[in-house]
């Protein structure tokens, strides 16, 4: 789940920044929203949408390809220092997150569990192992993004060798394993009876990377075709965009969990809506590159893992449900911002001045 931002060498494509937002948004209205919906009878449609939200994960995935591969588009210089970055990166606020849910669940943890949430490793496990959600269900993410961080710069210098031609093929097969296998749905606890054997002993990370190359390999051919796709007429631009974020929502309304190939259609158009955004100008890059769109996209990592020991905080101190489930969100976000600006910021920023 990566991130343009002061400290990378390229400009930022404040669009994207802002995109993190929703992606969170989507998560955090999933864990939250969707069993409340269900309960007061809400129409089949919002119910879908919020349940739905999971996929979010998806476009974060996407998204730290993409992302990525343009930030490092003349590859890794100096493994040493990329690694840095990107422990500055993830870590100081996964293991904030860590400390704040400790209190909650440190009676159900095990010497074993320690090492392996420490080492980011959690979900390095048969998919259909839940294991993966150990002390911070979010986590797992992470976890998953670690593996595309380790293999990053060994797949950026695969696609700046291969031509564009042949990157079209690659993104060919993987658009088609990502729907094939629904791979956009898979978290820790799948049950898909209906894989081949052998996929029971392929780890989590490995099924979720599709989703990663299939980001950084529409950025490589955006960049090596830059000159030519901002040929893309602007007065088309605000009307792509807007079809594509129509059929987001209609598969995320229209179809449930089990239609897990339909659903993974959205990922796909998840990365169409990332290049639109990176094209240039248009009504919604304006929209969702506002001030404070790109603050809540820069505080989305936060909001991202907080969310759950935030949720749990909240219950415990607040007996009415209903209540908490108001007051929650804005907490959420509340500290969300207060960790990026007063923590995630100066702590990456004196972690990368080391480089």
């Amino acid at each position: 789940m990566d991130n343009v931002n002061t400290f990378t060498i390229r400009p930022q494509i404040l669009a994207l920044t802002g995109l993190r937002f929703f992606a969170a948004s989507m998560v955090f209205l999933f864990h939250s929203g969707a069993g409340f919906a269900l309960k007061i009878g809400a129409p089949i449609s919002v119910v879908n949408f919020l349940s739905n939200g999971f996929l979010g994960v998806s476009l974060f995935f996407v998204l730290s390809g993409f992302v990525l591969t343009y930030t490092y588009r003349d590859g890794v210089s100096s493994k040493k220092k990329y690694l840095l970055a990107r422990f500055a990166r993830v870590y100081p606020v996964y293991m904030l997150a860590l400390i704040v849910s400790l209190p909650l669940v440190y009676a159900n943890l095990h010497f074993s569990d320690y090492v392996f949430v420490l080492g980011m490793v959690q979900s390095w496990t048969p998919y259909n192992s839940s294991y993966g959600f150990m002390w911070i269900m979010q986590a797992w993410t992470i976890s998953v993004e670690l593996f595309f961080y380790l293999t990053f710069p060994f797949l950026i210098v695969f696609l700046k060798k291969i031509p564009t031609k042949i990157g079209l093929i690659f993104l060919i097969v993987i658009m088609f394993l990502i729907i094939n296998f629904g791979l956009s749905t898979i978290s820790p606890g799948s049950n898909r009876p209906e894989y081949p054997l052998w996929i029971n002993f392929v780890i989590l990370p490995v099924l979720r990377f599709p989703e990663f190359c299939l980001g950084a390999i529409v950025c490589r051919i955006y960049l090596n075709n830059i000159s030519y796709l901002n040929k893309f007429p602007k007065k088309y631009l605000d009307l792509s965009i807007f079809i594509n974020l129509l059929l987001i929502v209609f598969i995320l309304s229209r179809y449930s969990i089990q239609s897990y190939s339909i659903l993974s259609v959205a990922t796909l158009l998840f990365v169409v809506l990332i290049l639109l955004f990176s094209l240039g100008d248009s009504i919604f890059s304006r929209a969702i590159s506002c001030n404070v769109l790109v603050l809540l996209g820069g505080a989305s990592y936060a909001e991202y893992i907080l969310q759950g020991p935030i949720r749990e905080w909240v219950r415990l101190f607040l007996p009415s449900s209903v209540i908490g489930q108001i007051i929650s969100p804005v907490i959420l976000i509340a500290v969300s911002i207060f960790v990026y600006v007063f923590y995630e910021t100066p702590v990456r920023r004196r972690i990368l001045n080391q480089l």
